[in-house]
């Protein structure tokens, strides 16, 4: 919504498998007068259909493997957290497969998965570019990272400086 609001995004297609998100992100579309400009599908990425290319790609994928940690007892909770209809390598390759030629990915994920995620986007032609760590306060370490990689470049990371440690 803050793209299309910006003008920095023409057009947004917006994928979830919870009818119940679909329902929130049409309604939050609606309420700031961008229906015109965001379509929402409701469906499981696997399943997308569409012949066309995209510009970017962001995704929040599950931050746990399926089957790890602490499990939320409600089930629509539960997708969120956890790999349960989908993994973070699919959500790689199905972008990798969708993006044109030089655009951007970016997710948002836990640190515990930074590894994992980077060699699946370097084995799907994703270069990872710019890394951006992500604390509840300064003297704490990152508990999530969010990555910005790039279809068909070459390699060059970037970490930003983060102004608030003083460095």
């Amino acid at each position: 919504l803050l793209l299309l609001k910006s003008g920095k995004c023409g057009h947004a297609v917006c994928i979830d498998v919870q009818d119940s998100s679909c329902k929130i992100a049409k309604n939050n579309a609606l309420q700031n007068g961008l229906s015109e400009k965001m379509t929402v599908v409701c469906s499981d990425i696997l399943d997308f259909r569409c012949e066309r290319e995209f510009d970017a790609f962001l995704c929040n994928p599950p931050y746990k493997k399926k089957d790890s940690g602490e499990k939320n007892l409600q089930p629509k909770i539960a997708m969120c957290r956890h790999e349960v209809t989908v993994t973070q390598e699919e959500i790689v390759k199905v972008a990798s497969k969708k993006l044109k030629f030089g655009v951007r990915l970016c997710m948002c994920q836990r640190i515990e998965r930074f590894t994992d995620l980077i060699t699946e986007m370097r084995k799907n032609g994703l270069e990872p570019k710019t890394i951006q760590f992500v604390t509840t306060a300064i003297d704490n370490p990152p508990y999530l990272f969010l990555v910005n990689a790039v279809k068909g470049v070459k390699p060059q990371l970037k970490i930003p400086v983060n102004e608030i440690n003083g460095v």
